[in-house]
């Protein structure tokens, strides 16, 4: 990746990565319990999936079942429960968090499941 190679020192790491996902033409997306929690990882992934018809994008699901993700449920209902009700992030930024999600979800993947998910 170029864009973020050449990153200097004062630039704006934020504008600099969303630059380096319009480019870019393969995603990984990493979903873990926590993934949720981070608006920072949100915002990156509906940028990630705003161009998700011009990009080849692999899931991987670690340690979390994909229903969890596309439903959300569990650790993703914690989260957005949380967000929700953040006075400082707007609820129309939360829907786009989860319109995303779900999206994302949608797409096959890869699951790495500890013990809990196996049967």
């Amino acid at each position: 990746m170029t864009l973020i190679n050449n990153l200097n020192k004062g630039d704006w790491i934020r504008k600099e990565l969303f630059r380096a996902i319009e480019a870019c033409r393969i995603a990984i997306i990493f979903l873990s319990k926590n993934y949720a929690t981070s608006t920072w990882c949100l915002d990156e992934l509906v940028k990630i999936m705003k161009y998700e018809n011009n990009r080849t994008i692999f899931q991987i699901f670690y340690d979390v079942c994909p229903s969890d993700v596309r439903h959300l449920w569990g650790s993703f209902a914690q989260a957005f429960i949380q967000h929700e009700i953040n006075h400082k992030i707007d609820p129309k930024r939360v829907k786009i968090w989860k319109r995303a999600l779900r999206a994302a979800a949608e797409i096959s993947g890869f699951n790495l499941l500890n013990d809990v998910y196996k049967g």
